[in-house]
C-alpha cells in the first residue's frame, strides 16, 4: 500500500515579486519628481529674489564674544542728474550729513526715500517723491533704483 503524503501545493512567487517591483518603481519615480520639483522651486526663488549675502569672513578668535554682523547691503543703483531738483519733497531736515556716501546710506535705510540731492556739491536732502522737478543749476540729484 502506498502512503499518501500531504503536500502543500506550491504557489508562484511571481505576483509577490511583481508587486514589490511596482512599489519600488513608484517610489523611485516619486523621489525623482519631488527632487526635481524642489530644485526647480529653489531656482525660481533665487531668480525672483536676489540674495544680498556676502561671503563670510573668518574673524580672529580672541576669546571675546563676536560682534553682531552688519546688516546686509541693499542692492541698489543710483542715476545721477546734474542741474535738477525736486523741491518740496524732502524727508526730515536737510543738511544733516557730511558726505554723499552718508546721505546715500541714510536714503537706503529709509523705505520712503526715492533719491538724494547735493547743493553746491554739499550733501543736502533725502527725497520721498519725485514730482514737480525742475532745473536747478547748483543741484546734483541721485535717483535711487532699488
Amino acid at each position: 500500500m502506498a502512503t499518501k503524503t500531504n503536500t502543500v501545493p506550491r504557489r508562484s512567487s511571481a505576483p509577490l515579486i511583481g508587486g514589490i517591483l511596482v512599489l519600488v518603481v513608484v517610489a523611485v519615480v516619486l523621489g525623482i519628481y519631488f527632487t526635481t520639483k524642489s530644485s526647480t522651486t529653489d531656482e525660481s526663488q533665487s531668480k525672483s529674489a536676489p540674495t544680498t549675502e556676502k561671503p563670510s569672513e573668518s574673524a580672529p578668535t580672541t576669546g571675546k564674544p563676536s560682534e553682531p554682523a552688519p546688516p546686509p547691503e541693499v542692492s541698489a543703483s543710483w542715476v545721477r542728474t546734474n542741474d535738477y531738483d525736486y523741491p518740496g519733497n524732502d524727508i526730515g531736515t536737510c543738511g544733516q550729513t557730511n558726505s554723499l556716501e552718508e546721505l546715500k546710506s541714510a536714503c537706503l535705510a529709509n523705505n520712503q526715500c526715492k533719491g538724494v540731492s547735493l547743493v553746491n556739491n554739499r550733501p543736502w536732502c533725502l527725497k520721498h517723491t519725485l514730482a514737480g522737478g525742475n532745473a536747478a543749476p547748483t543741484v546734483t540729484f541721485y535717483k535711487l533704483n532699488r
